[in-house]
């Protein structure tokens, strides 16, 4: 409504009525009432109008308000997916692969896996487990090569679980024996393979070096010493868990294909996806004496068949490391316990015995107690 409309009409009923008085007309009643009647009705579309104006300020700054809103929300909105998109492309870091540093593992995004990978090409392949497929990978960048472990899609959570736990584990614990974790891919959507990414071991896992009639060059060189040297490197690897100044751990999965080999031999532990990471609750409860430090899965086998003490039931499982059965194995070149009967291996009295399995110079194994 136009305000100065209703002001003039007032105004003029007014001067009219000014006029009226100087003029010596005398106003009947009904002229008097008729008056009225008009300046209450222009006051009252007044007030409407000035109400109007007000809630149309109130809208306008609305409007504003929202206005504003909706342009943060754009920004917003391109600022995530500016940081999605490098999210992609995100990489590791040269802190990262200095072991001195002691840096811990960064998040990767697929695009830079997938080109460090050639695009998981499958000449890269180095290795394969029930879960995942293992790739060299190289970032030329930095001058680096490492191991990326791709989980399978098709193996839905059971991998992810498997992954989880594998990555807590090589970030609770670092050790010169223990494979060490560079990255990982955050759990996505389900439409990328989630991977994880390791320093690489180059000459592959130990049961490739003592498979007899593979590859004799390699059994060649792994010498006593060298077999020695890697039992060690295990055992003060599974020590250093069992025995964590923080919260031990137990690998559960300890086979001869478990183990890496840098160039130089070093063994390194990997794979921790069936390990076990005590927490507090679970150390009090173990101090107690209580049940509750049992794993997930109760009363069920954990780790691989004919690698476990068949004295090692399911709710043992977070006990029983089988370095016997790859001691044993790791030294004569033999393979893990032959035939099985009723569920548990039939070469089981240095088991029961309590005795290591051990050459002796001229090959063949002994039992020492």
């Amino acid at each position: 409504m136009d305000l100065a409309k209703d002001d003039a009409t007032r105004d003029a009923l007014r001067d009219a009525a000014i006029i009226s008085m100087n003029s010596g007309y005398v106003a009947s009643e009904a002229d008097l009432e008729r008056l009225r009647r008009l300046h209450t009705a222009a006051t009252t579309s007044l007030e409407l109008a000035r109400q109007v104006f007000h809630e149309a300020q109130q809208n306008e700054a609305r409007l504003a308000a929202a206005l504003a809103t909706a342009e943060a929300q754009v920004l917003e909105a391109q600022r995530a997916a500016a940081a999605a998109e490098a999210a992609k492309h995100r990489g590791l870091t040269a802190a990262v692969l200095d072991e001195q540093a002691m840096a811990p593992p960064v998040v990767v995004g697929h695009v830079y896996v997938e080109r460090c990978t050639g695009g998981f090409a499958q000449s890269r392949v180095i290795g394969a487990g029930n879960f995942g497929t293992v790739y060299r990978a190289v970032d030329a960048a930095l001058g680096v090569r490492f191991a990326v472990k791709r989980l399978h899609l098709a193996c839905g959570p059971d991998a992810q679980r498997c992954a989880d736990r594998e990555v807590k584990l090589l970030e609770r614990y670092r050790h010169p024996n223990i494979i060490r974790l560079l990255g990982y891919m955050e759990e996505g959507d389900g439409q990328e393979p989630r991977c994880v990414l390791y320093e690489l071991a180059e000459r592959g896992g130990l049961d490739s070096h003592l498979k007899p009639g593979e590859d004799s060059s390699r059994a060649a060189a792994l010498t006593w010493r060298l077999r020695l040297r890697a039992a060690a490197g295990l055992a003060r690897a599974l020590a250093f868990l069992h025995r964590s100044q923080t919260l031990p751990a137990f690998h559960r999965d300890v086979k001869a294909a478990n183990v890496a080999l840098t160039a130089d031999y070093t063994p390194k532990l990997i794979d921790g996806g069936l390990s076990k990471l005590f927490s507090e609750e679970d150390l009090a409860a173990l101090t107690r004496g209580g049940a509750s430090v049992a794993a997930p899965g109760y009363g069920v086998f954990f780790g691989t068949q004919g690698y476990r003490c068949p004295r090692i039931r399911g709710k043992r499982g977070i006990h029983g490391e089988e370095r016997g059965v790859l001691f044993r194995r790791r030294a004569p070149g033999a393979t893990h316990w032959p035939a099985q009967r009723d569920g548990a291996p039939s070469s089981t009295r240095s088991w029961r015995t309590g005795c290591a399995i051990l050459p002796n110079r001229s090959g063949s194994a002994v039992s020492r107690a």
